[in-house]
C-alpha cells in the first residue's frame, strides 16, 4: 500500500540510474530475524519480478542499496526508518510481520507457517510483486504526492493487476480475488473498491495485447505519460491506453482509450455481481417501458430486463426487443448522447452516425429471456466526462394496439354512409375523428377474406411523410457505413477473443487489417458516388405533397395464421384523418398525387405457398410458376378485389348493352381514416370482392359469387417519425440474421430460420 509512513521502506541513499539492478535482496526485520527460507523466497520473488518488469519495459525504480544488495526493511507498526529528511524515496510495504498472503485460488496462507516443504506454494504468493510495482509507479507519480489519494484507483488497482499478471505469467491462472463495483466511478477512492479494480486493469490490458504478451504490458504506456496526472490522473491513463493500443496493434474497437475500453469491458462481463444494485424490470410482450437514471463520470449502471414471451404469438422470427438510449441533458452542445454507452448482454450497441438517428439496439428473443443491460458514462475525452442524465426505452415488439383508445367499441359495420359518395368527390378531404374503434384489427368477408387480432396482436406500420422520407434518405449512407464499420469491429473483436483463448481464428491480424483497409476504401468510394444522387432524392422527397401509409397486421382465422396488409397514399404532408377510395379517376389529380387505398388478406395457405415459392428448393421450370406460388394463388379460391370509379361502372354498363353478357360493376370502396399520425393509425373500410370461375362456357366473364369486405384497425407505436426502422423494415439487423426483412404493407414471411 502506497503511504507516506509505510510498514517497510526502500530507502534512497543516492539517486540510482534508470537501469534495473537485479542483485539479490537483503531481507531483515527490525524486531526479529527473518527465517532464512522466507528471506530467500522474498529475495528470489523480488529479483524475478524485477527481471519481469524490466523485460516488459517498465522504468527501473530508485531503490536503497546496501553492499550492492537491495534491502527490504520490515518494521513494526511504527515506521522508524522512513523519515522524510532522508530525501526522496521509493518504497515497498510487505508487512511480513503479521500479513497474510493470498493464493490465486483465494486461499490465505500465513507466511509464518510456510516451511521449506511449502516453498512451492509460497512461490505463488504475489504480494511482493504487488508492492514492488508501487516502486515502479513512483518513477512517474513521485511528483504528484498531493494527488496520492485521488490516484489510489490507479495505484492499488494497477498493482493488483500486476499480481494477476504475475500469477498468469507463472501459473497460467491470474486468480481474481474480488470483483470491482462498477456502479462506482472508476476513480472512486473507496478502499473496498480500489483493490478489486485490478480486475478491470488486467482485463483491459488483456484486450489490448495479442496472445503471448502479458496483460500488464499496456500499463507501461500509462506510467510513461509525463502529463495528465493532475487530480485523478484520468487524462494520463486515457493517453497511455491509446498509445498501448497503437503499439500492440489492438482492434480498432479498442483504439480510443477508456471511451472504447469501458463498454467493451462491460460487454465481456455479464455477471450482475459486478454491480452493487441491479433492479429487475419484467415485461410481457408487447410492452414498452422507460427507465431514467443519472450517472457520475466514469460510472456505469445495470438492470435486468426479463421479457416474458407468449408462445402462441411466437414466430420463427422471435420477438424483437429494442433498447433506445437518449440523453436528458437537452442543453448540451453537439450530440448529448456522445458520453453514453449502451451494452446489452455481450453486445456493445453501435453508435449512430448522425445525431438525428436513434441510438438503438435490437435483440431477438425466442423464449422467456433475461438480459443484463448496462449504461456507461465515459466521454471520448475521458477526463472531460461530466455527470449525465439518461433514459432507456425498452420495447418488446414495439407496436401496440392495447389501450390506445377509450370508449365502447362500435359494431364492425361499414363506414358512415355520408362519408363519401361513390364517385369519390370528397376523396382525400380531411374529416373529424369519429367514434372509438376497438384496439387491434378485424376484417370480415367471404372465403379467405377473414382475419382478426385483438389488442395484443402483432402489427407493423409506417406513416411516411415527405420529411420522414427525406430524413431516412439523409441517414441512409452514413448509417450504412457506420453499420458496416461496427460489424467489422465486432468481427475483429471476436477474432481477438478467439486468439486469446488459443483457438484458430482462420485469419491473421495482418490479413484482417488488410481486409478492413480494402473495405474502408470501397465504402469511401461507394459513398462518394452515391451521396450526390441520394441527396437529390432526399430533396425531391421533401418536396412531395403526399404521405404514404403502409401496414401489416398478423392475426388468426379459424385457428390458423392470417395477415392483412394496408397501403394508402394520403393527401397532405402529415397525413391525418381523411376519406379515401379504392378506385380513383387518376385524370383528376397530378401524377403521383392520387389518394387511394388497397387492403389485402393472406390466409395461412397463401403465406405457406409464398414461403415455399421464394425458397431455393422449389424453383419452377422456365415459363411456369413455382409450386409454392401456384398454391398461394389457389389459396385465394378465385376471390379478387373489385373497385371501380363511377365513370368505370357507367362504361361497363354501356358496353354490356351491346352484348349478351351482363354488366359487372363494383363500388369504389372506401377507407375512413379516423387517425393517421406518427405513432397511431385508426380507421374502417369496405369494398367488394368477386369470385371468378376457373373456366366459363358461356363466353362471358361473369363472377360466380360476390361479397362485401368490411373491417377496421386501431394500433399505436412509439414511432414519432424519427424512428430508425430497427423493429421493422430493411436494416442491418435483418441482414445479419438471415431473415427476410419486415416491410410494412407486405406479408411477413419469416424466412431464414428453421
Amino acid at each position: 500500500m502506497r503511504r507516506l509512513l509505510p510498514f517497510l521502506a526502500l530507502l534512497v541513499a543516492a539517486p540510482a540510474s534508470a537501469q534495473w539492478s537485479l542483485a539479490p535482496w537483503s531481507v531483515r526485520i527490525s524486531t526479529r530475524e527473518v527465517p532464512a527460507d522466507r528471506a530467500a523466497w522474498v529475495s528470489e520473488t523480488l529479483v524475478a519480478a524485477g527481471t519481469w518488469y524490466r523485460d516488459l519495459g517498465f522504468r527501473a525504480p530508485t531503490l536503497t542499496r546496501s553492499a550492492d544488495r537491495y534491502v527490504v526493511e520490515v518494521v513494526g507498526q511504527v515506521a522508524t526508518k522512513c523519515e522524510k529528511e532522508l530525501g526522496s524515496y521509493n518504497y515497498v510495504s510487505l508487512s511480513l510481520c503479521s500479513g497474510m498472503f493470498r493464493m490465486p485460488s483465494g486461499e490465505l496462507i500465513d507466511p509464518a507457517t510456510v516451511g521449506r516443504a511449502d516453498l512451492e506454494a509460497a512461490n505463488r504468493l504475489s504480494t511482493p510483486v504487488h508492492e514492488l510495482f508501487h516502486a515502479v509507479q513512483e518513477t512517474t507519480l513521485a511528483p504528484y504526492e498531493a494527488e496520492a489519494e485521488a490516484h489510489s484507483w490507479i495505484v492499488e488497482g494497477t498493482a493488483t493487476a500486476a499480481e494477476y499478471a504475475w500469477n498468469q505469467h507463472l501459473h497460467g491462472d491470474f486468480g481474481m480475488t474480488g470483483r470491482p463495483d462498477l456502479s462506482l466511478p472508476l476513480t472512486s477512492t473507496l478502499t473496498a473498491n480500489i483493490y478489486p479494480l485490478g480486475h478491470f486493469w488486467y482485463r483491459v490490458g488483456e484486450m489490448l495485447v495479442p496472445r503471448g504478451t502479458s496483460a500488464l504490458a499496456p500499463l507501461r504506456f500509462v506510467f510513461d505519460q509525463s502529463a495528465g496526472w493532475e487530480e485523478a490522473g484520468v487524462a494520463a491513463v486515457d493517453a497511455g491506453l491509446r498509445a498501448a493500443a497503437v503499439h500492440f496493434g489492438a482492434p480498432r474497437a479498442y483504439a480510443n482509450g477508456l471511451y472504447d475500453l469501458v463498454p467493451r469491458y462491460l460487454a465481456e462481463h455479464t455477471d450482475e455481481r459486478y454491480f452493487s444494485t441491479v433492479p429487475t424490470l419484467e415485461l410481457d410482450a408487447p410492452a414498452v417501458h422507460d427507465v431514467e437514471g443519472t450517472l457520475l463520470p466514469l460510472a456505469s449502471t445495470a438492470m435486468q430486463v426479463r421479457v416474458n414471451v407468449d408462445e402462441a404469438r411466437l414466430t420463427v422470427r422471435g420477438i424483437p426487443v429494442r433498447f433506445t438510449l437518449e440523453a436528458l441533458d437537452g442543453g448540451a452542445l453537439g450530440d448529448a448522447r456522445d458520453p453514453l454507452h449502451l451494452v446489452v448482454g455481450e453486445s456493445v450497441a453501435g453508435r449512430p452516425a448522425l445525431a438525428s438517428t436513434p441510438f438503438t439496439h435490437v435483440v431477438q428473443v425466442f423464449s422467456d429471456t433475461t438480459l443484463l443491460v448496462r449504461v456507461a458514462n465515459v466521454a471520448e475525452e475521458a477526463a472531460a466526462t461530466g455527470p449525465a442524465m439518461f433514459t432507456v426505452r425498452i420495447e418488446a415488439e414495439g407496436f401496440y394496439g392495447e389501450a390506445v383508445t377509450d370508449g365502447a367499441a362500435p359494431s364492425l359495420s361499414a363506414p358512415r354512409p355520408d362519408a363519401a359518395r361513390p364517385d369519390g368527390d370528397r376523396l382525400g378531404e380531411s374529416i373529424d375523428a369519429g367514434g372509438a374503434l376497438p384496439p387491434g384489427f378485424s376484417v370480415r368477408g367471404p372465403g379467405p377474406w377473414a382475419c382478426e387480432g385483438g389488442g395484443r396482436s402483432q402489427a407493423v406500420f409506417d406513416l411516411m411523410t415527405p420529411d420522414e422520407v427525406g430524413r431516412d434518405l439523409d441517414r441512409a449512407v452514413p448509417e450504412m457505413v457506420q453499420d458496416m464499420e461496427d460489424m467489422i469491429d465486432d468481427v475483429e473483436v471476436t477474432l481477438r477473443r478467439l486468439e486469446r483463448q488459443g483457438m484458430a481464428a482462420g485469419i491473421t491480424p495482418e490479413q484482417m487489417a488488410q481486409l478492413r483497409q480494402q473495405m474502408d476504401t470501397e465504402m469511401a468510394r461507394a459513398r462518394a458516388e452515391a451521396e450526390p444522387d441520394i441527396a437529390a432524392a432526399a430533396d425531391e422527397a421533401r418536396a412531395e405533397l403526399m404521405t404514404r401509409l403502409m401496414a401489416t397486421f398478423v392475426g388468426q382465422s379459424g385457428g390458423t395464421e392470417c395477415q392483412m396488409t394496408l397501403n394508402a397514399l394520403l393527401s397532405g404532408r402529415e397525413g391525418g384523418a381523411q376519406i379515401l377510395a379504392g378506385a380513383v379517376d387518376e385524370d383528376l389529380y397530378p401524377e403521383d398525387e392520387v389518394p387511394e387505398f388497397g387492403v389485402m388478406v393472406f390466409p395461412q395457405a397463401f403465406l405457406d405457398g409464398m414461403r415455399a415459392g421464394v425458397s431455393s428448393e422449389s424453383m419452377a421450370t422456365p415459363g411456369t410458376l413455382p409450386a409454392g406460388l401456384r398454391e398461394a394463388a389457389e389459396a385465394m379460391g378465385g376471390w379478387e378485389v373489385c373497385t371501380m370509379t363511377a365513370h368505370e361502372a357507367a362504361e361497363a354498363r354501356e358496353m354490356a348493352r351491346g352484348s349478351d353478357c351482363p354488366a359487372v360493376t363494383c363500388t369504389a370502396g372506401q377507407l375512413v381514416l379516423e387517425e393517421a399520425a406518427q405513432g397511431r393509425i385508426a380507421g374502417s373500410f369496405q369494398f367488394e370482392v368477386l369470385r371468378w370461375p376457373e373456366t366459363s362456357s358461356s363466353g362471358c366473364a361473369v363472377p360466380e359469387a360476390r361479397g362485401t369486405v368490411v373491417g377496421h384497425f386501431n394500433v399505436a407505436s412509439t414511432d414519432d417519425g424519427f424512428d430508425d426502422n430497427s423493429l421493422a423494415g430493411v436494416n442491418l439487423g435483418s441482414i445479419r440474421s438471415g431473415l427476410v426483412p419486415i416491410v410494412p404493407g407486405t406479408p411477413i414471411l419469416d424466412l431464414g430460420v428453421e
